[in-house]
């Protein structure tokens, strides 16, 4: 049973009535009063004060009178706060059991929301039911331990602010104490984190507003009482902002992208609020004011579904507090607010219903109308900082997407992905490339290039940006993952005392798979036919080793065959569907002779529906059984239509020889292509479509009648596909398989598919053609070698490509390259004249500038010469005068390499 119906059923039984009786009269807001949200606290004493204030009860009133706020306050808070007499953790807690930490947090918002509606409604009744409950808190809880103290009290400092005007002095009293000491306690354990207080630290993770924006919430329930410290506030206020300044690149993408920047400001977004309720010009943080630029970057083109990179899983956009205080901060910001229609159209309720209830906007007519072209949006989105860069073909749902990175930023131990130099790709509507996503960050569940097994380390190291280049009709970036490949590093407490680790580039490290070299460079080529080239210079050493260049697949992709080193992907099934609506769908078949069968769906998501999606299915008449997602969802691309199983006991069921009825019932918007009744040791998983063995049953659901409210999808003769090529070397092999994925720790995160193109030599030299189209559109032919391709189109148009080092290339890299198209060129090297440009463009002031330039024309002057000494002594100069002026770090990372690069 649905939590919302849960908390509906406990109130009922209370004889409650499920929607809000009509509010006492209260003051209308002042004319000319602060926006919505983000009015000052009242006056020291009064409450409520921290994330609302007296004069918001009118337009919260309103609010919950509304769409999406009232579907959160009738349908979780209100039910949630009048059952709180029937709450099992409270109920636990008053008989003498033991919380844990996770039972704590789930009361202490229970309670925080319980007292909300009291002071919403006005309600003594209700305001005295939860009183009993805080008060049993304080007396049964320790204030000055806690196994997780960002958990266990945030909600609680919230709670005895809402419900501060219902309590007698002696109450409020017996509870501000308890959160001063919490408080006290809590500023102690912070003091020591590099996450919180600690001095001379770097917050930039996530746990830095979670824990501090917990810690900063609870202060402020007490603020100008008695025990209150004002330093409380401003070391919030200063953890707060040094998260923005590094936890955030200052081109607005976070450091852990979107489920732990989203996760982290889950409670982080209180405190930000409240900030900007005290006078703090927090929201006009440049790095935080740029976030929806950065939002609108990682969006794949379809929408409504962010990439899942690093920790993000798949269709979940992460936690919604910090997108709805953002589009209530921004309110005319259009990217901010097209990011919100993406994010809550994939939302059936929040998993926050209060933050909804304080914070979301209803979704207007011209929200429901914006486009990513009526934003003007520029195809090619660089995040300098975070080593990524998003690609595009254009700004249409079937426009092509490519994504790389080369991280140098969040590295070391942390959230970070053994992932430098992947990459991801979809086009013509579809999903082609994946990254592992969810928590699998290890190199296996990413697309690299493997050594005899063996890729990156993690934790990882950083990868560096060499070269970004975009002419237009043809645009890529140039990575070096070496560091990641030579090293994987550790937590210090864990290997510090070891002498097998020593400190590399301030990360405690130990080597993992020492390579000479690790550049890969990604480019887009635009136009009537976009396509993608990958190109890779790795090699370990002189001796000859197993290479293996590796991508990730979605489930529910059919792998096609042309030769040795080329395939085509596609989806599994083109043919009609069904879209579901709300009404179950019984589905006839009949199986020719008993046994024990396994029943599989083949559905996906639709990517327009709520993101929590899924079905039952019964047989018979008999119970429901899930129909899995668990193996995959939540865990790199699960929404694409692939066979599920339905997750009868033991995985089969036995049936006999005969008609049955299958009954499907969709949770959220799915869809649906085709049942699937096989002996139970048939997978049709795999990448190849295994054919169904004698005796199996297929029903194609897009024949059959459709439920009132479902809707059927013809079938599409121009159904996407992906041309996979690997033009070099000539002896690869590129074969494709059904990869489970398994962290070292033995945890499964499902299956997926890998396409692998092996050979055993001392220097692979890959490139790898990409072509995402649509069945029927023209195919190019293709010759190439390690030195250059040819990619010749029907219509005649030629592209020729040469790939580095050799003549013509200013710095010795394999995965440097130069394209021509008729008059049109376009180059991704690190030059000479490359490089004067970037300095004229990142170096303030032309005078510096140009005498850094001229450092460049002289090593220019003396490499022609072949005099490399004093070439590397120009280089040298250079560099020092770059690392000696003020500019941003990865502008001054990418000068510094660049002329490293020269040097070679």
């Amino acid at each position: 049973m649905r939590r919302r119906q849960l908390l509906q059923l406990t109130a009922l039984s209370a004889g409650a009535s499920l929607l809000p009786p009509a509010f006492p009269a209260t003051a209308s807001a002042a004319a000319g009063a602060p926006a919505y949200g983000f009015g000052p606290p009242p006056a020291t004493g009064a409450h409520p004060r921290v994330v609302t204030a007296p004069g918001d009860l009118p337009a919260l009133q309103a609010r919950v009178r509304m769409g999406y706020v009232q579907q959160n306050y009738a349908d979780v808070l209100r039910p949630a706060a009048l059952g709180l007499p029937q709450n099992p953790d409270l109920v636990k807690l008053a008989g003498g059991g033991r919380l844990s930490d996770g039972e704590q947090e789930r009361l202490a918002k229970t309670l925080a929301g319980a007292a909300f509606t009291a002071w919403l409604e006005q309600s003594p009744q209700l305001a005295a039911t939860v009183r009993d409950g805080l008060l049993l808190w304080a007396r049964k809880l320790a204030a000055e331990t806690s196994g997780d103290f960002s958990r266990t009290t945030h909600g609680v400092g919230l709670a005895y602010d809402w419900l501060h005007p219902f309590l007698t002095e002696a109450e409020r009293a017996e509870v501000r104490d308890w959160l001063v000491r919490r408080v006290t306690a809590y500023e102690a354990y912070l003091d020591a984190q590099p996450y919180g207080f600690k001095p001379g630290a770097s917050r930039w993770d996530n746990w830095t507003p979670h824990y501090v924006g917990a810690f900063g919430v609870a202060a402020l329930a007490v603020e100008g009482e008695s025990g209150y410290l004002d330093r409380w506030y401003a070391k919030a206020v200063a953890a707060i902002h040094d998260f923005l300044d590094n936890g955030i690149g200052p081109e607005g993408a976070p450091l852990e992208l979107v489920h732990y920047f989203a996760y982290g400001m889950w409670q982080g977004a209180y405190l930000v609020n409240a900030m900007a309720r005290r006078g703090d010009p927090v929201f006009a943080h440049p790095h935080l004011r740029r976030v929806p630029q950065w939002w609108t970057s990682d969006l794949f083109p379809w929408g409504n579904d962010f990439n899942s990179l690093a920790d993000t899983r798949d269709v979940f956009n992460g936690v919604p507090v910090v997108y709805q205080l953002m589009r209530l901060a921004y309110p005319d910001d259009p990217r901010m607010r097209w990011v919100y229609l993406n994010v809550m159209r994939g939302y059936l309720q929040s998993p926050e219903a209060l933050a909804a209830v304080l914070w979301a906007s209803e979704l207007d007519q011209s929200d429901q109308a914006r486009t990513a072209e009526h934003l003007r949006l520029d195809p090619s989105q660089l995040f300098l900082h975070n080593g990524l860069v998003y690609l595009r073909s254009g700004w249409k749902t079937s426009d092509v997407y490519f994504q790389f990175q080369s991280d140098p930023a969040c590295a070391g131990p942390s959230h970070a992905h053994a992932d430098r130099n992947s990459f991801t790709l979809a086009g013509r509507d579809r999903l082609w490339i994946m990254d592992g996503g969810g928590l699998f960050p290890e190199d296996v569940g990413h697309n690299l290039v493997f050594i005899d097994g063996k890729a990156q380390g993690w934790y990882p190291h950083r990868g560096k940006v060499l070269a970004y280049e975009d002419a237009g009709w043809a645009t890529g970036i140039l990575g070096d993952a070496k560091a990641a490949y030579d090293w994987r590093a550790e937590h210090a407490h864990r290997v510090e005392n070891d002498p097998a680790w020593s400190l590399v580039d301030g990360f405690w490290s130990q080597p993992y798979n020492p390579v000479r070299r690790a550049f890969r460079s990604g480019t887009l080529v635009r136009g009537a036919r976009p396509y993608v080239m990958i190109s890779d210079d790795i090699r370990k050493d002189d001796a000859a080793h197993d290479y293996s260049w590796e991508a990730l697949v979605p489930l529910g992709t059919l792998v096609v065959r042309r030769d040795e080193r080329s395939v085509l992907l596609r989806p599994v099934d083109a043919g009609s569907a069904l879209r579901s609506g709300t009404a179950p769908l019984t589905v006839p078949f009949t199986v020719p002779r008993a046994g024990r069968y396994r029943v599989w769906v083949l559905a996906g998501h639709a990517y327009d529906g709520p993101w929590r999606w899924g079905s039952t299915l019964a047989l018979d008449g008999q119970a429901p059984v899930t129909v899995s997602v668990a193996a995959e969802a939540d865990f790199g691309d699960c929404a694409q239509p692939h066979w599920l199983p339905v997750m009868h006991p033991g995985g089969s069921t036995e049936l006999a020889a005969g008609p049955h009825t299958a009954t499907i019932t969709p949770t959220g918007v799915n869809v649906y292509h085709a049942l699937l009744v096989a002996p139970a040791d048939h997978d049709p998983a795999g990448p190849y479509g295994a054919r169904a063995p004698e005796g199996s049953v297929t029903v194609r659901l897009g024949e059959l009648p459709a439920p009132g409210d479902w809707s059927r999808l013809p079938a599409d003769p121009a159904y996407p596909s992906c041309l996979v090529t690997v033009l070099n070397p000539a002896d690869a092999r590129l074969t494709a398989e059904l990869f489970e994925r398994r962290r070292a720790s033995g945890e499964y995160w499902g299956k997926t598919i890998k396409l692998r193109a092996r050979v055993t030599t001392d220097e692979p030299r890959f490139r790898v053609l990409l072509y995402p189209h649509r069945h029927g559109d023209p195919v190019p032919s293709v010759t190439a070698d390690a030195g250059r391709a040819t990619v010749t189109w029907p219509d005649g148009t030629v592209d020729n490509w040469r790939f580095g080092p050799g003549p013509g290339f200013a710095a010795t890299n394999g995965a440097a390259v130069r394209l021509q198209r008729g008059r049109d060129r376009f180059t991704l090297d690190i030059t000479y004249a490359g490089l004067r440009r970037l300095t004229r463009e990142h170096v303030e002031g032309r005078h510096t500038a140009e005498q850094l330039c001229e450092l460049l024309n002289r090593a220019e002057h003396e490499d022609r010469r072949g005099r490399l000494e004093p070439r590397n002594a120009a280089l040298r100069s250079y560099r020092d005068g770059v690392k000696g002026f003020d500019m941003p770090r990865a502008a001054r990372d990418l000068l510094v390499h660049q002329s490293e690069e020269l040097a070679r």
